[in-house]
């Protein structure tokens, strides 16, 4: 950094790294002085400074990382028994969130379930309610088949009735109606 001078790669190392520069290859080092850092904290990096020097981060460190880094010193500012505790703590809260997320998988399959006995039902009554509307039609065309068989039969009255007034003789009257003797003598 402080020559300026630049890495250079044989041929055989350039072909093995083509895609990459030497600054991607060789990391960057950067010495901070922490012993030489006696200023109050004010950016990011001072805050860490500050850390790295005393040991203590303060509540209101705003810094990447800083609240993390804090987590961590309480951990191990615990004993071994309060660190086994902690864990222990840590183990029955996700035992708990699995367990809660267990309860709501199997509360959501339910509502899915019901949901689909709903509409299953819901179908079943619209095709009983079909079936009832064809049934009633069909009802309808019977009567309607009957009622034109019922004026069929007394136009077929009418008419050999009058064949009858005008003399036609019962042999005749079987022949253009297809009746038989006894249904013409009936009418």
């Amino acid at each position: 950094v402080h020559t300026g001078d630049h890495l250079k790669v044989t041929a055989k190392e350039h072909d093995a790294l083509v895609p990459k520069s030497t600054e991607e290859i060789f990391p960057e080092y950067y010495l901070i002085r922490v012993n030489d850092f006696d200023k109050v904290a004010v950016t990011p990096l001072d805050e860490w400074i500050s850390y790295l020097k005393t040991g203590d981060i303060p509540a209101d460190a705003t810094a990447p990382g800083l609240p993390e880094a804090r987590e961590r010193m309480l951990y191990y500012n615990m004993s071994p028994q309060e660190q086994r505790a902690y864990q222990e703590h840590l183990i029955d809260l996700a035992i708990q969130n699995d367990f809660i997320d267990d309860y709501e998988l199997e509360i959501a399959i339910e509502k899915r379930r019901a949901d689909n006995a709903e509409k299953k039902a819901e179908e079943e009554k619209q095709r009983a309610e079909e079936e009832k509307q064809r049934a009633e039609e069909e009802k309808q065309r019977a009567e309607k088949e009957k009622q034109r068989a019922e004026e069929e039969k007394q136009l077929r009255y009418t008419y050999i009735l009058r064949m009858k007034q005008q003399g036609y003789s019962i042999e005749t009257l079987m022949d253009i109606t297809g009746l038989s003797r006894e249904e013409i003598e009936c009418l």
